[in-house]
């Protein structure tokens, strides 16, 4: 009886007070702002908005409670002396905001599809579609107080009078609308920002992604609370020192002014009323708010992660606000004296002594004991639905450790105040006294953190908060990605998203350039995907290449760049890379002769097919009719009349023939056409000239031969003490011939051209094999190729103009357009340098007998951040890679583990000690699962810190079938597509899978009609016409025959 008694009087006395309160605005304190992160209230506290987006890492629970939890406390503890410091702690989630936000974060990529002309809407829409369901806005804040009661007496006496003083002198026009600029005691200004700085360096130590907001934002973001149907993103109240237009004429004062003083912010927040419904809801414009708070606190203290999960289950917005101040046992004594009073006619009230003396117990060992309040709201746009959310609130509030829940606040717009940021601190909540530690394991710290704020790569935390991921952003100081993952991982389709993300990128004015190295059609559906989405003139910018060791394919190692007389310097280091390969495969360092002989020869044959005066015994390479048609036809236009044949003798083995020579220097060469064609702007057929007058493989045997620095450097040397008579002529002619026959597509002038391709996928499952020593030198060479041919130009810089086309300190003869070749050059140079680039190589493990080509990765990677490029490997095991790698790599993604082999080999080489991640790795990570995507792990170095977080790739159908590498589905995709084309293919597959695989369905028809995976042709078939006949219609196509889709 007593107990009712006493909660009708506090709710009388509420109800009183807040009669004095006619309009919202009273119900909020907040007055003015003093600085860019500092807001005043109105009896001159001060407070400061800190943005909390979570934690960095993936915690256990006792990592939690003994490392966050504790630094958090040890940075509370001392403030929480008195009253002169409040913290409160306000979280929000709304899902019915997921598809505002992941608009936010996917605008700048749908910018990009809007500036680049590709057309990729579609897929964009499609994450969005997938990840709108399971995710919601997030917002979490901490607000720090600081309270008058920081000041002594005597303090605060002087500070009323200064501010007095400075108020009458102002002479300030005023209105009743107007902040108070004195309103501030600058007396506790100092120890505020002490406080703040304090609070946020703690918990930054603590590993929690903590920053302080302006008061903009701040005052937006307590608007927003109790009004966002009206509050735009871009909305900001008016603060001292804004430029304010006049608004009121003042008539009391002995001259006519206006009001150019800022609005107190507490009517620029509430700037619409109140309306009461009931004693439990409250209407602001077209919103109902229902608040609550917690009248008796958890039996059981419960972490916040287990109220979250809770209330995903309900798919409504609520927001959660805590108060703790300190000097909790201040409040105790009187509860405790009626307690007493109360214990004469009520046994249970022992119980409440037993708890004060256990909290007086605690403060008198030095513990720290707060006053505590927890209020909550949610909100709906009708009256049904705020009191259905309304009661679903208070049942899972309840059930968090067993609390007891008031919906009744006397006054329901108190409730709301006391349940929004940034209204009041001091809030009608019941206040009850605990240990600091124990209102802070309630506090939503362990939320994970969120790096990018944008991306058009859309993840998930596994319990839904968005958390976009954007390849080759300034979040990263440089860009290096390991990829550990099995089989059946989604490893593939992954890349392949993020390839799609780099794509579009925020603000790119072109395609980035990617480098995709790899053994199967990994990349086949994203190239097939960005074809279609080029505009038509510039498809040609994404290429898918089969490669097959066939002269189709030749590609000059030793090509030239055009206009170019000599190679770059890290072109002449690939030559040489390159030809030592094939002479010392398998040896751990290469011989020191051999690499100064192939150096010497690779210079000389240069020097040789040059046109430059300082080489007195070059020949360069003489055009020859009928071998470039298109250079025939533009000389002849120009005026150039050449015999049909070339009857000179064009033999290299006669090199020093001095007859041969002068004759030969009569003719046009292939480097004078490159300079006719470049000064008549065709850069194209210059090129095509240029790669005509480079050397070639097969040069090189005779160049050495027949230069004579090099017989006399060289003469009589070996490689080996074996014992026969072969020389290091004889064995470098030997490698060069077996190059020859073994290689066609290394043996001859360049025939196969990537124009101006940026998106370039290499397979090379055709010319990489294994097993044998033979096969392993040819793998790596093949990745030499692949590596040259695809990313060769990704690491120029400004500085190699120098070297184009000549050389320094080489002469150029006097018809070479050096200065255009040099502009031409460096405008080339500065849009790759502007370019985002990328090299990505899977199936990294099948380089693991080359230690060249690892060694050139390795290069790549160190010099990556230099030139703009991002080096990505993905392969099953950690052990493919090698030590530098591993630590030079700023972002791992861990894709399938499980076994312990491999989870132990994780944690030993990456160092990982945290039981939750080793748990993450053994119990959580899981491949795709349709629609429930795929689970993985991923570490990030980054510029704000280390990053480990759990993050699941959800896709939809119609991104799975684009980029799926499965058999089955890859198979069953490319016979629709030839029947009806990609675009309106992946509709029908999508619509007739929508989980983005038929390959159990594939394989249960083979099982029933019992055939083998040589004759299932027709069951492919069969699955295309179903399809068709049953989707095809909608979009305008049929099959050949009518049968039921199962």
């Amino acid at each position: 009886m007593f107990s009712s008694i006493i909660a009708t009087v506090n709710e009388l006395a509420i109800a009183l007070s807040d009669k004095l309160k006619r309009n919202f605005y009273n119900y909020n304190d907040l007055e003015t702002a003093i600085d860019e992160y500092t807001l005043v209230s109105k009896d001159g506290s001060m407070l400061t908005v800190l943005k909390i987006d979570g934690v960095k890492n993936i915690i256990s629970g006792n990592t939690y409670l003994y490392s966050v939890l504790a630094k958090v406390s040890n940075a509370l503890s001392s403030a929480m002396e008195g009253k002169k410091h409040i913290v409160q702690s306000c979280f929000q989630l709304n899902p019915q905001k997921s598809e505002i936000l992941i608009e936010k974060i996917l605008r700048p990529s749908y910018l990009t599809c809007q500036r680049l002309n590709i057309d990729l809407e579609y897929m964009l829409n499609s994450q969005k579609e997938v990840s709108r369901g399971a995710a919601a806005e997030e917002k979490n804040f901490l607000l720090l107080w600081t309270t008058l009661t920081a000041l002594t007496p005597e303090e605060l006496k002087k500070s009323n009078e200064q501010r007095a003083n400075e108020f009458k002198n102002a002479d300030l026009p005023t209105s009743s609308s107007s902040s108070n600029p004195f309103v501030a005691h600058m007396a506790i200004y100092d120890r505020h920002k002490s406080f703040v700085d304090m609070v946020n360096s703690q918990l930054g130590q603590a590993g929690i992604v903590i920053e302080k907001i302006k008061v903009q934002e701040a005052v937006r973001e307590i608007r927003m609370g109790v009004d966002e149907e009206y509050t735009s993103e871009n909305w900001e109240p008016f603060l001292p020192g804004d430029r304010i237009l006049p608004t009121q004429m003042k008539q009391t004062t002995k001259y006519d002014e206006w009001d150019v003083i800022a609005p107190k912010l507490s009517q620029q927040i509430c700037n619409k009323d109140a309306e009461i419904i009931n004693s439990k809801i409250v209407k602001v414009g077209n919103t109902y708010y229902a608040p609550i708070y917690i009248d008796l606190m958890p039996k059981e203290v419960k972490p916040f992660t287990e109220f979250f999960k809770s209330m995903l289950n309900f798919n409504m917005p609520w927001r959660i606000l805590y108060t703790i101040t300190g000097n909790g046992m201040a409040g105790q004594t009187l509860k405790n004296t009626i307690s007493r009073v109360l214990s004469i006619s009520s046994e249970s009230n022992k119980l409440y002594n037993d708890a004060y003396r256990n909290l007086k117990a605690l403060q008198m060992s030095g513990g720290v004991v707060v006053s505590f309040q927890i209020a909550l709201c949610t909100w709906a746009d009708s009256l049904e639905k705020i009191q259905e959310q309304a009661a679903k609130l208070a049942r899972a509030t309840e059930a968090w450790g067993n609390c007891n829940v008031s919906e009744i606040t006397g006054n329901p717009v108190s409730g709301l105040a006391s349940a929004s940021m940034g209204f009041t601190s001091n809030g009608i909540a019941t206040v009850t006294a605990a240990p600091l530690d124990d209102a802070i394991s309630m506090l939503p710290f362990a939320r994970p953190s969120a790096l990018w704020q944008d991306g058009a790569c859309l993840l998930n935390s596994p319990d839904g908060k968005l958390m976009p991921y954007q390849p080759m952003s300034s979040v990263q100081a440089t860009w290096i990605s390991l990829i550990f993952a099995g089989p059946g991982s989604g490893k593939s389709v992954f890349m392949n998203k993020t390839h799609m993300a780099l794509c579009l990128s925020a603000g790119i004015e072109r395609l980035p350039r990617i480098a995709m190295i790899e053994v199967g059609p990994t990349s086949k559906g994203f190239i097939e995907l960005m074809r279609d989405a080029l505009p038509k003139n510039k498809k040609e910018q994404a290429v898918y290449i089969n490669l097959i060791n066939d002269p189709r394919y030749a590609i000059n190692p030793m090509d030239l760049k055009v206009g170019c007389r000599f190679p770059l310097a890290t072109d002449r280091q690939f030559i040489i890379n390159l030809m030592l390969l094939t002479m010392s495969f398998g040896d751990s360092k290469p011989n020191p002769i051999l690499v100064n002989f192939i150096t010497d020869v690779v210079d000389a044959a240069f020097e040789y097919f040059s046109d430059s005066p300082t080489y007195t015994k070059n020949d360069p390479k003489v055009y020859t009719k009928y071998v470039v048609h298109s250079i025939d036809e533009k000389l002849a236009k120009l005026g150039y009349n050449l015999p049909d044949e070339d009857d000179l003798l064009d033999d290299i083995e006669k090199i020093n023939d001095e007859v041969v020579l002068k004759q030969r220097k009569q003719r046009l060469t292939w480097h004078q056409v490159c300079d006719i064609l470049a000064k008549e702007g065709d850069m194209e057929d210059a090129l095509l000239a240029t790669r005509r007058a480079s050397p070639i493989i097969t040069d090189l045997p005779l160049i050495a031969r027949n230069t004579r620095s090099i017989q006399d450097k060289y003469k009589g040397m070996k490689l080996s003490d074996s014992g026969d008579e072969r020389t290091i002529f004889d064995d470098f002619e030997f490698a060069i011939d077996n190059v020859v026959n073994a290689y066609p597509l290394l043996s001859g002038y360049t025939k196969f051209d990537l124009g101006e391709a940026r998106l370039i996928s290499l397979d090379l499952n055709e010319v990489a094999k294994s097993n044998g020593m033979q096969a392993d030198m040819q793998t790596a060479i093949m990745y030499m190729y692949a590596m040259k041919l695809t990313s060769g130009d990704f690491f120029l810089s400004e500085d190699n103009v120098k070297e184009l086309p000549f050389k320094l300190n080489v002469s150029a003869p006097e018809y070479a357009p050096v200065s255009l070749y040099k502009k031409y050059h460096a405008q080339r140079i500065a849009e790759i340098r502007e370019d985002k680039k990328r090299v990505s190589i899977d199936e990294f493990h099948r380089t693991s007998k080359s230690s060249m080509v690892r060694e050139q990765v390795v290069t790549y990677m160190r010099e990556g951040r230099k030139w703009g490029v991002e080096v990505i490997l993905a392969s099953q095991n950690i052990n493919d890679y090698d030590k530098d790698m591993l630590d030079q790599a700023t972002a791992t993604f861990v894709m399938s583990a499980n076994k312990t082999s491999i989870v132990n080999d994780y944690v030993e080489k990456v160092g990982i000690t945290d039981e939750a991640e080793i748990d993450v790795l053994k119990n959580r990570i899981h491949p795709p699962l349709g629609r429930r995507g795929n689970v993985f792990m991923a570490k990030f170095e980054t510029k704000r810190g280390n990053f480990t977080q759990i993050l699941n790739n959800k896709m939809g159908p119609v991104e799975i079938w684009s980029l799926s590498t499965t058999s089955e589905d890859v198979r069953l995709r490319s016979i629709i597509f030839s029947r009806v084309g990609s675009v309106i293919g992946r509709k029908v597959l999508s619509d007739a899978y929508p989980d983005g695989s038929a390959a159990s369905d594939i394989e249960n028809r083979k099982r029933y009609a019992n055939v083998s995976s040589e004759q299932d042709e027709s069951i492919y078939e069969q699955v295309v016409e179903e399809m068709l006949n049953r989707y095809g219609p909608k979009y305008g196509v049929t099959g050949r025959k009518t049968t039921a889709f199962a």
